[in-house]
């Protein structure tokens, strides 16, 4: 790790390493611009970057990604995570893996708010399964909850959340329905990472939660999406799908 620092002293200066302006101010917490979409790093990820690179066993999905996958269970509250490389990716993976784990039928049917983004309602038809939208409550964004109930058919299995800009809305209805209909709650948390209702993550009674790490949400790794679930069984379909349906994968150990 020494050898990678002193090399990259070694070529940050005025026409180093760091072309940015960004990159080369000290960040002062509630001074500082943040770039949401720019390259933005400090020494301490560059150094990380270039010891991953030189160091590691694997050039992607690696030891890091394994770690962050365990740590990012850790964080919230789910037994089993799978990064992919978006959070798009994300939502057709895990998508799949509750078609292939429930057992749903093509044309079974998944409730989801109108306004959202395109790939939150893509991965529905790629695995051809039917959306059914609900219009929103323009207080917040999200979806009317008290239209749901009027959507419901017998071929409804799931209510597909999508937080619109991190607002939670009313969880506690949400469940109550999903409890009365026997439907499965899933969350696409791209913009809700963190989010809370009540005191809980609302991912929290999720069978399945996405998240997006591209460089306009919470977290980013440049590209990247996670798949996490408390029923490791989904997150080992949803694994063997993103490793082209293989029953076997290679992970940094």
């Amino acid at each position: 790790m020494k050898q990678v620092k002193d090399f990259l002293e070694s070529i940050s200066g005025e026409e180093g390493l760091y072309p940015y302006m960004a990159n080369r101010r000290k960040f002062i917490p509630g001074e500082s611009p943040v770039y949401y979409s720019g390259p933005y790093w400090d020494s301490r990820e560059v150094e990380t970057i270039f010891n991953c690179f030189l160091k590691g066993k694997w050039l992607a999905s690696g030891e890091e990604v394994n770690k962050f996958e365990r740590l990012f269970s850790k964080k919230f509250n789910k037994q089993s995570s799978l990064m992919v490389n978006s959070g798009s990716s994300a939502n057709l993976v895990m998508l799949a893996a509750l078609k292939k784990y429930f057992g749903w039928a093509d044309g079974d049917e998944i409730i989801v708010s109108c306004v959202g983004f395109p790939t939150t309602i893509a991965p529905i038809v790629q695995n051809g399964l039917k959306p059914v939208f609900v219009d929103i409550d323009f207080s917040d964004l999200n979806w009317n909850i008290e239209e749901i109930e009027d959507k419901i058919t017998t071929r409804t299995k799931a209510l597909f959340s999508s937080p619109v800009l991190g607002n939670p809305y009313d969880y506690d209805a949400i469940l109550d329905i999903c409890d009365r209909y026997k439907l499965e709650l899933i969350s696409d948390n791209c913009d809700s990472l963190g989010s809370k209702w009540k005191g809980n993550y609302l991912t929290d009674n999720s069978v399945a939660a996405s998240c997006s790490f591209y460089p306009a949400h919470h977290i980013c790794t440049g590209e990247g999406g996670m798949v996490s679930s408390n029923n490791s069984e989904i997150i080992n379909i949803a694994r063997s799908i993103a490793w082209w349906g293989r029953d076997c994968y290679c992970v940094g150990q």
